[in-house]
């Protein structure tokens, strides 16, 4: 089981380009033997995107930890 809080978010747009950062903070419960053991990590979203139509779409995404606690 995992949950994933989205906080601050950053975004450039230049034409039909975009860059975004977005911290995140992901929370996972149990694991596959059915221990319940719990990991949270900071992360921070690096993407890339590309406006198609009406849209934009990620085309690009690098996941970066900040930080976890066991």
């Amino acid at each position: 089981v995992t949950m994933h809080t989205i906080g601050n978010q950053i975004v450039e747009v230049d034409g039909d380009a975009a860059h975004t950062e977005t911290d995140l903070v992901a929370r996972h419960f149990g694991d596959a033997e059915g221990r319940d053991e719990q990991l949270v990590l900071g992360v921070r979203y690096h993407d890339q995107l590309r406006r198609a139509g009406s849209e934009w779409v990620i085309t690009r995404r690098d996941v970066r930890r900040l930080w976890s606690r066991p």
